[in-house]
């Protein structure tokens, strides 16, 4: 059985090697998301993960492929979210709340002093 192929196109214009590294990995860590959820929802052991950089002014695409088991999705996933929520709650200005049943958080976020937009 072949190895479902799943897609990102981003557009470009000239010089691929003008795209910095760090715009390369944020690329695949997004195509790594979508990949985890997926294999989560159609049961995958596997895919292949294709960034494709189209260069609008040549009519050039080329691909670049990895095929990811989905264990090592999943990985990446858990570690990204926790990661990100972690960076998200240390620079937050939301309030936390300790009680979440019948908090209404609108209410409370506009009660709140912590919060500035």
């Amino acid at each position: 059985m072949p190895i479902p192929t799943l897609e990102e196109i981003k557009t470009h214009r000239g010089d691929l090697a003008r795209i910095r590294p760090g715009q390369r990995q944020l690329h695949w860590a997004q195509l790594k998301v979508y990949g985890a959820l997926l294999c989560r929802r159609d049961s995958l052991p596997q895919v292949r993960l294709r960034l494709v950089y189209y260069d609008i002014a040549r009519d050039h695409e080329p691909p670049l492929d990895e095929v990811w088991q989905r264990e090592d999705l999943e990985a990446f996933l858990t570690n990204s979210s926790i990661n990100k929520a972690g960076e998200l709650l240390a620079g937050s200005k939301l309030p936390v709340f300790d009680e979440y049943d019948n908090v209404d958080f609108k209410k409370q976020l506009q009660k709140s002093t912590a919060y500035k937009s």
